[in-house]
């Protein structure tokens, strides 16, 4: 990477408060999730950059060095570290041993990182790759190519073979039994520009890749997430609340109103509405602001709510074992973003009077930001031990579906979780949502059905109300069923596994396992 740069010693406390968030936890978990946790370590990384370290403040790690760098670095280039992790066959152990390494790079009109990789893939495209049918480069060719990128993460080279496709650098090779790829003709004289035209031609088209993705995905009518709508993002400082309501006023929705209303009184399509704003974010987030911020660096983002560790990595840990697209997890939309000096050469409004939210004062020393969020950090790392000075029990459950024995999932869930709470989770996730009156039945210690109902349920049995799951008389082998309507037609069987004490680094209820048929029926709805 010709624009990196080591790693300055005085960034290094910084640097490692990533280190010891994300690694601490990535060691605490399950030990088929530790690889994959690593692989992504460098996504994740480039979020918490652009994260603030102490709530509703602009206190990010990417604000905080390029206040540092301004007094030595160039003002035309926008500074950020870049995370790099040791491969797999490198490591003697790669569920517990991990190297990490960080690079200081800087990216600017006269040089830049992702022009380098973008040619790096087209060159590694000669004379022809297999891809597959989407035009992506296959499994066992990704790995050669993914070493000589300067970010190594998968979803960077599948955006940059989408744009190197889109821009009409690469084309299809005729071929008869496989799909393969092959640079274009035009490729040596795209690569001869100057860097500036190269950037700006390419930031065109990422707008137009971010407005196919987007209509897609989403399946919009043609003249709603069109490229100038993406385009005209990158030409002032941004409130991405103000993206939201821009995008939903296009399909006719005042979302500001929809916000302002009480959820108890939103009516049906109103809660439909509601519900699309995740995916929306997740897109957004994917196809727009982390392409513009993390690979362009365009635009500096900007999230007012700091990553807490704990949650972060027990979430994608979930996503792995339950084999789950982790976009869910990963692409979350900023708060807000500013342009980065590079993008105001290539694409600001001149006539834009908006004001930089996100500029620092220069009367702040590196040396005392750092002290301050380290001070942060460490109140935070002491709220989180005490939590986890008490764990619960643990009951490892396995739940199938009665009239199909390939539909199972295997879950952990601590003692004192609420009942009523539990049956209708396990409803929820094996897509009961009719349940209307579930009925529970427990063996007792004689081998007797007892019954409980849910809670308000007018049957004449026990009812769930404030009962934990160690209230009921369950052990390691113990069987209960589950009944999601007075119809006993359909049910859930929930095997006791087993009983044992609670990892407090682990996030409780969690799937610890599921099968293959339940894998593939959640994959239909992971279209991001």
């Amino acid at each position: 990477m010709k624009q990196a740069r080591p790693v300055q010693p005085k960034h290094a406390p910084l640097l490692g408060l990533f280190l010891n968030g994300y690694e601490n936890m990535r060691q605490k978990m399950d030990a088929s999730c530790r690889r994959p946790l690593l692989d992504i370590a460098p996504l994740a990384f480039g979020k918490w950059h652009y994260t603030a370290l102490a709530s509703e403040t602009i206190l990010s790690p990417a604000n905080i060095l390029a206040l540092d760098l301004e007094k030595d670095g160039d003002e035309k280039t926008e500074y950020a570290y870049v995370m790099r992790t040791k491969p797999a066959e490198e490591q003697p152990d790669a569920e517990f041993i991990s190297e990490y390494s960080f690079a200081l790079v800087g990216y600017s009109t006269e040089s830049h990182p992702l022009v380098d990789d973008l040619q790096a893939l087209i060159g590694y495209c000669t004379p022809d790759r297999a891809t597959d049918e989407n035009g992506l480069l296959l499994p066992q060719e990704k790995d050669g190519i993914l070493k000589q990128l300067s970010l190594k993460a998968d979803f960077y080279l599948e955006y940059l073979t989408r744009l190197a496709w889109l821009h009409g650098l690469l084309v299809p090779m005729p071929s008869i039994h496989t799909q393969r790829v092959q640079p274009a003709a035009e490729c040596d004289f795209f690569f001869s520009q100057e860097t500036r035209d190269i950037l700006f031609q390419l930031g065109e088209t990422a707008c137009t890749l971010a407005s196919e993705r987007f209509t897609w995905s989403m399946d919009l009518e043609e003249g709603i997430a069109t490229p100038d709508f993406f385009y005209h993002l990158l030409e002032n400082h941004q409130e991405v609340d103000r993206i939201f309501i821009d995008f939903y006023h296009k399909v006719d929705v005042n979302i500001e109103e929809i916000w302002k209303t009480p959820p108890e009184n939103l009516n049906a399509e109103e809660k439909s509405i509601v519900s699309s704003f995740l995916f929306t974010g997740i897109m957004l987030d994917k196809w727009f602001l982390t392409p513009m911020c993390l690979f362009f660096h365009f635009i500096r983002s900007i999230a007012f709510t700091p990553i807490r560790f704990f949650s972060l990595v027990n979430h994608l840990a979930a996503l792995v074992l339950m084999e789950h697209n982790l976009g869910a997890e990963l692409f979350t939309p900023p708060t807000y973003y500013s342009l980065t000096a590079l993008g105001k050469e290539l694409f600001a409004d001149p006539a834009s009077k908006e004001i930089d939210k996100q500029k620092m004062p220069r009367t702040l020393p590196y040396e005392q930001l750092l002290e301050a969020v380290l001070q942060e950090s460490e109140m935070r790392t002491r709220e989180r031990m005490f939590l986890m000075e008490v764990v619960p029990d643990v009951l490892s459950i396995k739940v199938s579906h009665t009239s199909d024995d390939a539909l199972w999932k295997v879950i952990e869930v601590g003692q004192d979780m609420d009942v009523n709470l539990l049956c209708r989770d396990l409803c929820a996730a094996f897509c009961m949502e009719e349940m209307a009156d579930y009925l529970l039945s427990v063996p007792d210690r004689n081998g007797f059905p007892v019954e409980y109902s849910a809670r308000g349920s007018k049957r004449s049995i026990n009812k769930a109300n404030g009962k934990d799951l160690q209230d009921l008389p369950i052990e390691a082998g113990s069987k209960l069923m589950l009944y999601p309507t007075q119809n006993r037609t359909m049910a859930l069987s929930l095997e006791i596994v087993e009983k044992g004490k609670g990892n407090p680094y682990l996030m409780y209820p969690r799937v610890t396992k599921q099968s293959p048929k339940i894998i593939e029926q959640e994959k239909i709805d992971e279209i991001f």
